[in-house]
C-alpha cells in the first residue's frame, strides 16, 4: 500500500532594492497537481541604506548590494536552507528603460498580416532602444525585461492582428536594462549559497503593472505613482499595457534631509523625529515647526508630478484614476497633497486619487502576510511574480 507524502516545501526570495532600503520577503511553496501554488510568506526583512548625502550613483550601489547581503543571511538564518529562486526587483536608478514605436506602411493593405510582419517591426523596435542605450551608457549594459508591447493596425489597438488587414503596424516595445556590473556582483552573491538558484531580475513597475493587471481595470487607464526615498516612479497604464515610467528625483529622504539641516540634527535623528511626527508624539511648537518642513516639502513634490502627469495629458492619456503606494508613514500627506479637482482630464473630468495596500491582493497568498503597508505593496507583487501567468 502507497501512502500520498506531503512535498517538502520550496523557499524563495523576493529582493526590493529601492534608494532608502532593500526589503525582502522570504517565501515557500509546495507544487500540486490540483491547484496553482500560492506563496507563504514566512518573514518581511528590512536593510536601511544610507542616504544621508543623497544620491551617489556609486556610493548607492555599494550600500544596496550591502543591503541586498544583510537581508539575504537574515532570511538564511530563518530558512536553514538557500532559495531555490529569488526575484530581484528594482527601483530607479538601480535600472533603465525606454519605450520605441515602430511603424510601417504596408505595400498591399488587402493581404493579410504575418507572424513575421509583426517579429520584424518588433525586433527593430529592440535593436533601436539597445543603439541608443549604448550610446549613452557603453557597453555594460544588461537587458532583462522586454515588457508586452502594443500592437496598433491603423492606429487602433489589436490583441491579434494575424491573419487581418491593414494599411499601416505600428508596435510598441519596452526594454529594460541594468548595468551588467551591478547586477554580476548580486548574483555571485545570491549564487554563492547554491549554484543553481534562479535569479530574475525585473523592475518594480514592471513587477506592480503585471499584478495590477489581474486585480484592477487598466484597459480604460490608470496611473501608478510609487514614492520611494529619493526617486518617485510614475508609470501610465493604458489597455492593458504599460505605457511609460517616469522618474522624478525626489521622496521622503529629501523631507528627512530638510529637516536634519533645519534643526541641526543627524540623518538618523532627523528619521526618528519624522516618525515621532507622524505618530503625533511631539511636543506642540516643535510639531508646528515640522509640519512647515513637511508641507513645502510635499506641495514641491506634488508640482514636480503634476507637471509629468499634464504632460501626459497633453499627449492624449487620459486615466481613470490615480493610485498611490510607497511614501512610508507620510503617504497620506502625499495623498492630501492632491486636493479634490486638482487633476482634471481634457474632458474636465476630476481624477480621483486613492492609495493601494498589500491587503488587495492577500487573496493570492497562503496566509495573512508580514507586508506592513503601502511600502511593501511593490514587494508584495514580487513575491507573486513566479505564480503569475504569463502575459
Amino acid at each position: 500500500m502507497q501512502f500520498w507524502q506531503r512535498q517538502p516545501a520550496r523557499f524563495g526570495l523576493a529582493l526590493d532594492i529601492g534608494t532608502s532600503s532593500v526589503s525582502g520577503a522570504l517565501f515557500s511553496f509546495q507544487k500540486s497537481h490540483t491547484a496553482s501554488p500560492r506563496p507563504y510568506v514566512h518573514e518581511v526583512y528590512r536593510s536601511l541604506l544610507d542616504t544621508s548625502a543623497g544620491i551617489d550613483a556609486h556610493m548607492l550601489s555599494r550600500h544596496a548590494i550591502r543591503g541586498v547581503r544583510e537581508v539575504y543571511e537574515k532570511s538564511l538564518k530563518k530558512s536553514k536552507v538557500p532559495p531555490e529562486e529569488i526575484i530581484v526587483g528594482l527601483s530607479a536608478p538601480f535600472y533603465i528603460s525606454k519605450s520605441v514605436r515602430i511603424s510601417k506602411p504596408r505595400k498591399d493593405p488587402d493581404s493579410l498580416i504575418t507572424q513575421q510582419e509583426i517579429e520584424d517591426l518588433t525586433m527593430r523596435a529592440e535593436a533601436d532602444i539597445r543603439k541608443s542605450l549604448d550610446v549613452h551608457m557603453g557597453n555594460d549594459l544588461e537587458f532583462f525585461t522586454k515588457s508586452p508591447g502594443k500592437i496598433l493596425v491603423n492606429g487602433y489597438r489589436m490583441l491579434d492582428p494575424i491573419g487581418k488587414n491593414g494599411q499601416t503596424i505600428e508596435v510598441v516595445t519596452r526594454l529594460e536594462a541594468n548595468m551588467r556590473s551591478f547586477r554580476e556582483k548580486i548574483e555571485e552573491f545570491l549564487r554563492g549559497h547554491r549554484r543553481e538558484t534562479r535569479c530574475t531580475f525585473t523592475s518594480i513597475p514592471t513587477a506592480t503593472f503585471r499584478v495590477l493587471n489581474g486585480i484592477m481595470d487598466t484597459e480604460a487607464g490608470m496611473v501608478f505613482v510609487d514614492i520611494g526615498g529619493e526617486i518617485t516612479e510614475v508609470s501610465a497604464i493604458q489597455d492593458r499595457a504599460l505605457e511609460s515610467v517616469v522618474s522624478i528625483p525626489t521622496g521622503s529622504g529629501a523631507i528627512i534631509r530638510k529637516i536634519a539641516e533645519s534643526f541641526h540634527l543627524s540623518f538618523h535623528d532627523a528619521l526618528f523625529t519624522l516618525r515621532r511626527y507622524t505618530e503625533n508624539t511631539l511636543e506642540d511648537a516643535l510639531t508646528r515647526r515640522i509640519e512647515v518642513v513637511v508641507e513645502s516639502a510635499v506641495s514641491s513634490w506634488r508640482l514636480a508630478v503634476s507637471r509629468e502627469l499634464e504632460q501626459l495629458f497633453r499627449g492624449g492619456f487620459s486615466p481613470e484614476h490615480i493610485v498611490l503606494s510607497g511614501g512610508g508613514s507620510l503617504l497620506l500627506k502625499y495623498k492630501r497633497g492632491f486636493p479634490q479637482g486638482v487633476f482634471r482630464t481634457p474632458a474636465q473630468r476630476d481624477i480621483p486619487v486613492s492609495v493601494i495596500q498589500p491587503h488587495a491582493i492577500q487573496e493570492f497568498f497562503e496566509n495573512p502576510s508580514y507586508f506592513m503597508g503601502p511600502e511593501d505593496f511593490g514587494l508584495a507583487c514580487l513575491t507573486l511574480l513566479p505564480f503569475l501567468k504569463e502575459d
